[in-house]
């Protein structure tokens, strides 16, 4: 049996280790729920029902997206990025047409599944507002650590910049700050204000 594919009856589908996906023309497809686990949203929300849960792409579409996702569940993201880049020259020249014609939003789901934050050079937003609000739970990497603060960027809002206050990092006394948050790290970190004129 496929690892992924359509399905007639979404009752059947094995939630425990997989999803049901509804397309925009209403096809239903079950894939392994790995292929989905670089997606922030999904991963926190939709990979726990045991319904279906809908995706930006008509059947025709989707089909080719899975493939693409199989791909990456047996490479790392990281190495489909890399031959992709090394293929295309830097463009997107050598992707296949039905790549090229992706929508925005089609393009934010799909690069938020296979874990990378840009797309043919550009940075990528995995959500529609291009900042998250206060008290929300972001993804980020630690960019740069001094003495009183570290540098962040915010993985799901194309790389926007934060910092976080040393006072926010840990309550305790230590004569590092790099001992507790390292360079290059990826973290959880909750957004205690947002300063818009800034963008960050």
């Amino acid at each position: 049996m496929a690892s992924h594919g359509p399905v007639k009856d979404i009752e059947r589908v094995d939630y425990s280790t997989k999803c049901c996906c509804r397309t925009t023309d209403e096809a239903y497809y079950q894939a392994p729920k790995q292929y989905f686990v670089r997606h922030p949203t999904l991963s926190r929300r939709k990979l726990t029902l045991t319904e279906p849960f809908n995706v930006p792409f008509d059947a025709s579409t989707f089909e080719k997206v899975l493939i693409e996702l199989e791909k990456a569940s047996i490479l790392s993201a990281a190495a489909a990025v890399t031959v992709d880049t090394e293929q295309s020259g830097g463009d997107n020249t050598q992707k296949p047409q039905w790549m090229k014609d992706l929508d925005k939003r089609q393009q934010r789901f799909l690069a938020a599944c296979l874990g990378v934050t840009t797309w043919d050079g550009r940075d990528v937003c995995f959500y529609e507002e291009k900042l998250p609000k206060e008290n929300d739970v972001v993804w980020v990497k630690v960019i740069q650590v001094n003495d009183t603060s570290a540098v962040v960027q915010l993985l799901e809002y194309g790389n926007h910049e934060g910092i976080i206050p040393y006072t926010e990092i840990t309550r305790i006394r230590i004569r590092a700050i790099g001992k507790v948050i390292k360079v290059g790290r990826n973290e959880a970190a909750q957004v205690i204000r947002i300063d818009k004129e800034k963008g960050i």
